[in-house]
């Protein structure tokens, strides 16, 4: 595991994850695009896994002014 600060504008296109990963937020809030264009907001406490290590991937963005703190987890 390790831990990630994400500055308070943070836009990141579309990408996947290079393995399995465990997603703690610690502060902050952001949102996850998926390719089928769900959308989901993450804030302190949430907890979500990240699978796709393939195809298009997904948009990850900030939606506060609070640098994004988090736990990530490798599962494989």
């Amino acid at each position: 595991f390790f831990f990630r600060e994400t500055s308070p504008d943070f836009n990141y296109s579309w990408h996947t994850v290079p393995e399995r990963l465990c997603i703690v937020t610690l502060s902050g809030e952001s949102e996850i695009e998926v390719s089928d264009g769900e959308i989901r907001s993450f804030r302190a406490g949430d907890v979500f896994i990240a699978e796709d290590t393939r195809g298009r991937g997904h948009i990850s963005r900030s939606v506060s002014r609070e640098t994004r703190k988090t736990i990530v987890i490798t599962l494989d």
